[in-house]
């Protein structure tokens, strides 16, 4: 049996050892490799959603193209980032209201939610 000379290899060792380290009790060790876990895998997520979704379905058609009609959804998607900000909080409303007026009026569309009406006389049971 040969020992690996590659890093990333001690690296899982290390991390899994620390991951199973919680089985005696919580520790530093496994609280470093959970939060080492989730930064990296938010991070992941981040770029994965910049390259394959954000930058060459918004931002190439409006700034390369010259496409203008993509403004509508950056401002609605920015409206999102409002909920932050106490006195502009409502704003992120107007995001959820634009896409439930888009299932209304124009269902031809893909909603990016969704939709089941309601049945008249349904009950819960």
């Amino acid at each position: 049996m040969n020992i690996s000379p590659d890093p990333w290899v001690w690296l899982a060792a290390f991390l899994t050892l620390c991951i199973f380290s919680f089985l005696y009790r919580d520790n530093v060790l496994y609280r470093f490799a959970e939060h080492l876990f989730v930064g990296v895998s938010a991070g992941y997520l981040v770029a994965l959603t910049w390259h394959n979704q954000i930058y060459p379905n918004l931002i190439v058609p409006l700034f390369v193209e010259g496409n203008l009609f993509y403004i509508i959804p950056l401002a609605f998607a920015l409206c999102y980032f409002a909920r932050f900000i106490p006195l502009l909080h409502n704003l992120a409303f107007c995001s959820v209201l634009a896409a439930q007026t888009r299932l209304r009026f124009c269902p031809a569309m893909p909603a990016p939610v969704a939709y089941f009406p309601r049945r008249r006389n349904a009950h819960c049971v």
